[in-house]
């Protein structure tokens, strides 16, 4: 379903709707960009933002949810407790047309990731959009 190395076509996205390969880049770590080939379902743009059980990337979740036009947000975090209760707060404070899944992501995981890379290319065939809020808190090991 999916290309790896120098023989893989990137489709840059364009205007054209015709455009059949996406680049999902989430192994910053790699050479080697991942392609989607599948086609989408419908076109409700998909949104994964990392880091999204809790502060910025939960209020970017809040704030594409309260907005008029319909998304597909995959809430991504690395506890799928904390992910599971931070989507559900926002359905219960939000009816939208707009879906948000939890998905436990790890970015130091290449599991995790290729989890990730293989729901997201069965249910939806690609990725609109990236918000890479995921990161660690380096205070705690500098104070100490």
């Amino acid at each position: 379903m999916y290309k790896k190395g120098p023989g893989a076509r990137v489709g840059v996205p364009q205007s054209s709707p015709t455009v059949r390969y996406k680049h999902l880049s989430l192994h910053t770590d790699h050479a080697q960009p991942l392609i989607m080939s599948s086609p989408a379902p419908d076109s409700t743009p998909v949104i994964l933002v990392t880091g999204a059980n809790t502060g910025l990337g939960l209020e970017i979740v809040r704030s594409l949810v309260k907005g008029d036009k319909a998304y597909h947000i995959l809430l991504l975090s690395r506890d799928l407790q904390r992910g599971e209760t931070a989507a559900a707060s926002v359905s219960e404070e939000n009816h939208s047309h707009s879906t948000v899944t939890p998905f436990q992501l790890d970015l130091e995981d290449e599991a995790s990731i290729d989890k990730l890379y293989e729901y997201v290319e069965k249910q939806f065939g690609r990725v609109d959009v990236l918000i890479n809020n995921a990161g660690e808190s380096s205070v705690y090991s500098f104070i100490r």
